[in-house]
């Protein structure tokens, strides 16, 4: 939802409009306090009947619960990342964001090597791991933001403004419940195989994070990108944008893929204490994972690049409209796979729903961005 919210600001900005901006920013920060708060409270209230509802194996149940309490108890600080971010990105500095999300992973990997190998704090200390790291994300992006705004941050209520925040933010929100169905839906088909399965199926989730930290980092980049561009009548500048987002998602996302199918057995080894029952088993699900992932990590940068042109196009809706793909694809794909070929098919469930997605996203960008841009570049010859 901030992400919706960067795309009011990032127009406000292209134009130059101060009043607006001004007010778009005020309304981002308050709403983005009352939803962390709801979301707080109303996921530690129903954590336990959603772990219980994924049928998650009994001697992993209390790890699960005290993972969640952590995370959840974290969502404001997590809010404050995602905004800060957010908003940087709506002024044109991608930069920051990158270096804070580089940051936080690096921390995370290293608090997570401290907190469990060196203290023995177990999954818990895997959880303050990433909302310490989240911490200092949202730290570095606030410090940036303090010095890059120097617009007078005066309270002004305008109802407009919040309509629009919402109503470009609000299809974003819907879009993250729903793939996260989707992930629900596939946990559940992991939970079946027993918690040796889940235990390298999460520690290869532990490194996708990673994988597409790139890819994430520069989608946000590019729907700021096309925001201003398009609040400032420069819409050549949206097709040029997009070009350079291919090239991108195809070096990055090769580099990576290369590097996790070279190394990704050692790479895992740091997220499976040595100590692990059957480690040698959690080790080979979570390198067959990752080495699914690598082989279509292109597809999912380019989910990204196309999600986040849209966006930055105010084309939300199609935005969520993939989010409904990408569920379809992962429901039907994780209750048709794993029957045929074993459990594998989990893994190939979860890249076959970023392909789809991916192929609907670039199939409206294509369709319904000419359109956009014409009406834009009329609007301008005629002033």
């Amino acid at each position: 939802m901030m992400q919706g919210f960067s795309i009011e600001t990032a127009t406000a900005y292209g134009q130059e409009n101060e009043k607006r901006l001004v007010s778009a920013i005020w309304r981002s920060v308050v709403l983005a306090a009352v939803i962390s708060a709801v979301m707080t409270a109303v996921s530690l209230l129903l954590m336990k009947p959603a772990l219980n509802l994924l049928n998650t194996p009994a001697d992993i149940m209390d790890g699960a619960l005290t993972y969640l309490g952590i995370l959840y108890t974290g969502c404001v600080i997590i809010t404050a990342y995602q905004l800060a971010a957010a908003l940087l990105r709506s002024f044109g500095d991608s930069r920051t964001p990158l270096y804070a999300m580089t940051a936080a992973s690096l921390i995370n990997i290293g608090l997570d090597l401290l907190f469990v190998y060196r203290f023995h704090m177990g999954i818990g200390g895997a959880a303050w791991a990433t909302v310490i790291a989240q911490g200092a994300a949202a730290l570095i992006c606030i410090a940036k933001l303090r010095n890059q705004i120097s617009l007078p941050l005066r309270m002004e209520f305008r109802m407009e403004t919040a309509v629009r925040l919402v109503r470009l933010g609000l299809p974003l929100a819907f879009q993250v419940v729903i793939i996260a169905a989707g992930g629900l839906a596939l946990q559940n088909a992991v939970n079946q195989y027993g918690s040796v399965f889940v235990a390298g199926y999460t520690a290869a989730n532990k490194m996708f994070g990673i994988l597409e930290s790139a890819g994430i980092a520069f989608g946000y980049g590019a729907a700021s990108y096309t925001a201003q561009n398009l609040g400032a009548g420069k819409t050549e500048r949206i097709p040029e944008g997009v070009r350079a987002g291919l090239l991108f998602s195809v070096l990055v996302s090769g580099f990576i893929s290369v590097c996790m199918l070279v190394f990704g057995r050692s790479i895992m080894s740091l997220f499976v204490e040595r100590s692990a029952q059957n480690y040698d088993m959690i080790i080979d699900t979570a390198y067959q994972y990752l080495s699914v992932m690598s082989y279509a990590l292109l597809m999912l940068y380019m989910l990204h690049l196309y999600k986040s042109m849209l966006q930055g196009l105010g084309l939300t809706v199609q935005s969520m409209i993939s989010g409904i793909v990408e569920l379809a694809a992962r429901i039907i794909l994780v209750f048709t796979l794993p029957g045929l070929i074993g459990s594998v098919g989990i893994f190939i469930a979860e890249v076959g729903a970023w392909i789809g997605a991916a192929l609907y996203l670039m199939l409206t960008y294509y369709r319904l961005s000419p359109g956009i841009i014409k009406s834009v570049d009329i609007q301008k010859n005629g002033e």
